[in-house]
């Protein structure tokens, strides 16, 4: 592939979000806001307005990042201040200004997509696949829709992304740098946690215990921001009302058993909605890695794949009844099966992903 070929997937991923972006932007008045997308419930106070998305969340502690004065317009102060990185990256490009932030909050976002995009391509083609996968990554309904609402995933994943590309395949070079930007990954997002969960694991599988050990101080900064949103909030971010760390099931999918006692309309809905690009990844990721450590053929993008498929088998009911939030949620797991696939030169996971990739996007 040539030097145009090599950046052809960005332009093809930032061409086609640029069409949707521009799309939500001129349809609501050319307002930055929209991104945002406010609730009054938050924004006035008025506990029966409407609810918004999260992004206004970001935006109101880029706005202002005193606790004391932003926390009476979040839903859960403790657990949105343990996401800190993206709404201060957005507030320091600002320079402080309200009006620029809403703008800040969204070039970080298409710069973010943008390199994820090329990240994941290089990830994908050092180990044998086509840099056209990365295609599927960018345009992922839970990235693309994280862009368009303001939110943390992209930022996040391509920090993961960064960090897996200086630490080479074997994830075992540069260890000190890659942790650090795990660190900052986990800090904008905590839900790309299972890729530092499969790193270390990886690295303990080599008996290479000095950089698993070096890998661990990745969520360092995460704890003490814990202890912080306790001093300031009186509980941890991952405990808070809300947070559903204490909702996760017991059994895998176990949610789906909750909705079907709920409504068994609602069920099949939803298991329809999150069969292709949820359901089938976690089986089979699930499967093969585990299949391969029985073989003893163990692969760092194998315990990768798992780890992030067990975190969503066994995810809390709260995050399965919102279709988005669990797309946004299968971001890690989705980079996870295109690197798995290139690996191990599964060409039959390359036809199911775009297969599924294109039925999601029809659903969206």
């Amino acid at each position: 592939m040539g030097r145009f070929g090599r950046f052809a997937p960005i332009a093809c991923v930032l061409l086609l979000a640029a069409v949707y972006l521009g799309w939500v932007f001129f349809r609501n008045g050319a307002d930055p806001l929209a991104f945002v997308q406010l609730g009054t419930r938050f924004q006035t106070g008025d506990s029966a307005g409407t609810e918004g998305y999260d992004g206004q969340f970001y935006y109101y502690i880029a706005v202002d990042p005193d606790p004391q004065r932003t926390a009476p317009r979040l839903d859960v102060p403790a657990y949105r201040y343990q996401r800190l990185l993206y709404p201060l990256l957005a507030r320091a490009l600002a320079f402080g200004r309200p009006e620029a932030i809403p703008w800040t909050l969204l070039a970080i976002n298409i710069a973010a997509l943008a390199g994820l995009t090329f990240l994941a391509g290089e990830q994908i083609a050092q180990r044998g696949g086509s840099r056209w996968a990365a295609v599927a990554v960018g345009l992922w309904p839970g990235i693309l829709a994280s862009v368009r609402c303001d939110l943390a995933e992209p930022l996040a994943l391509f920090l993961v992304l960064l960090a897996l590309w200086i630490a080479g395949p074997a994830l075992e070079r540069r260890t000190t740098a890659a942790a650090l930007l795990l660190a900052l990954a986990i800090l904008a997002k905590d839900t790309v946690a299972p890729f530092l969960a499969g790193w270390i694991a990886w690295l303990a599988y080599r008996r290479n215990y000095s950089k698993a050990a070096a890998m661990l101080l990745a969520a360092v900064p995460y704890g003490v921001l814990q202890l912080w949103l306790w001093a300031v909030f009186g509980t941890p971010g991952v405990f808070a009302e809300g947070s559903g760390l204490m909702f996760f099931q017991w059994l895998p999918f176990g949610g789906f058993l909750t909705m079907a006692r709920i409504s068994l309309l609602a069920f099949a809905v939803y298991f329809i909605v999150y069969l292709p690009g949820v359901i089938l990844p976690v089986v089979y990721g699930t499967a093969a890695a585990l299949a391969d450590i029985l073989r003893r053929a163990v692969r760092p993008e194998g315990l990768l794949l798992l780890a992030h498929a067990l975190i969503i088998a066994f995810a809390p009911f709260d995050i399965l009844r919102e279709p988005l939030g669990m797309l946004r949620l299968a971001s890690g797991l989705v980079l996870c099966m295109w690197l798995y696939a290139a690996v191990k030169k599964n060409a039959r996971w390359n036809t199911y992903g775009w297969i599924g990739m294109v039925y999601l996007l029809f659903l969206r």
